[in-house]
């Protein structure tokens, strides 16, 4: 599979933008990714490397 780093951290910062930028659309985000949690889907990190990695 090809590395895929920058794209999804570009997605990252582009879907952090847009929520900011609409109360509304990051509560209702607040809350589904809430909901992924408490069904395990998902689980909170608390530190996030923006550092690309060396092989990309």
């Amino acid at each position: 599979l090809p590395n895929n780093y920058k794209q999804a951290l570009d997605r990252l910062i582009q879907t952090e933008r847009s929520l900011c930028r609409n109360p509304t659309k990051a509560q209702l985000y607040k809350n589904g990714m809430k909901e992924y949690q408490e069904n395990g889907f998902v689980e909170e990190r608390r530190q996030i490397q923006h550092e690309m990695p060396d092989s990309v």
